[in-house]
């Protein structure tokens, strides 16, 4: 250890951000809160840990309980500090949501993906919901949302198949802001929307939300759920079922379970590749805009009302 660490960057340097580290905290619960408070790292209050720098406070029911019941916002991989979100009650409704594997946060896009000349199937969602203009607010989860290559090796079909990191940190920073949002008055609606990886990290962040916090969801969009060749994830609670719509479009492997293998593993291929290959393949994970959005906003409104 060094001058200045806190426990939560002594334990990522050594078990990354993923799903693992919660595990083998809870594991050598005892061992790691005593050695932390030997070295000034944590302090305890009644059975609740506290870690100065992180805004983890740690339940005696341990970490995986803790975050389970109040996922806690945890430092940005890409800048070493928390992301938080500040509510905003000012708007009617609010949308939080996903972007897809390797989008990045262009100027002006809020989060979302895509281009100010190609707008992502969230921008056009977001734009439709906010009519008139400024009575929506939006939040983009500021996740690393690691590219389609990286994605699909952490996912693909082997015994080390897992949900990657980048998606875990993504989910925990989204249940955080739908929490935050979930303090305005009842009358805001709350929406929730992901994009590829970005739906995973949204049904990722529904199973750390309890029952009374998702009973403030009005809605859900997704576009492009990873769910083959074998389903990633948690499913979407069943009490929400019933407000979600799952955009897939024809052909698109990562979401098109009528696809064969054969097809399924060259569309895969070629659709990882991603940029200029993508579109001279033609690549249908890519070809969510405005007739998927338009469908999700009308899903989305209806369900507000």
């Amino acid at each position: 250890m060094v001058p200045g660490d806190t426990l939560w960057r002594v334990a990522t340097r050594f078990l990354g951000t993923g799903t693992r580290w919660p595990a083998i905290y809870d594991a050598n619960k005892s061992m790691i809160e005593k050695a932390a408070k030997n070295h000034g790292l944590a302090s305890s209050d009644h059975g609740h840990w506290i870690f100065p720098g992180t805004r983890i406070h740690v339940g005696p029911g341990g970490l995986l309980n803790t975050l389970r019941g109040r996922p806690q916002p945890l430092p940005n991989p890409e800048v070493g500090r928390p992301v938080t979100h500040p509510a905003d009650c000012s708007k009617g409704a609010f949308l939080i949501a996903a972007r897809g594997s390797g989008e990045t946060n262009n100027e002006g896009q809020q989060d979302l993906g895509g281009t100010a000349k190609k707008p992502s199937a969230l921008t056009l969602l977001f734009n439709d919901l906010n009519s008139p203009v400024g009575s929506t607010g939006v939040y983009g989860v500021p996740y690393a949302a690691v590219d389609a290559l990286t994605f699909l090796s952490d996912t693909g079909p082997s015994r080390h198949r897992r949900v990657p990191d980048s998606t875990q940190f993504g989910a925990i920073q989204l249940a955080a802001a739908v929490r935050a949002q979930a303090e305005c008055p009842n009358h805001q609606k709350i929406f929730l929307a992901g994009y590829s990886q970005g739906a995973l990290v949204v049904r990722e962040a529904l199973a750390l939300l309890p029952p009374d916090v998702r009973s403030r969801i009005s809605g859900i969009a997704l576009f492009g759920d990873p769910i083959v060749p074998r389903r990633l994830g948690p499913e979407v609670p069943a009490d929400l079922a019933g407000r979600t719509t799952s955009q897939c479009a024809d052909g698109d492997p990562v979401c098109d379970p009528s696809l064969s293998e054969v097809s399924r593993g060259a569309a895969l291929a070629l659709c990882g590749v991603g940029g200029l290959a993508g579109r001279f393949t033609r690549c249908r994970h890519f070809s969510y805009s405005g007739g998927a959005a338009d469908l999700a906003a009308a899903f989305l409104r209806a369900r507000g009302q």
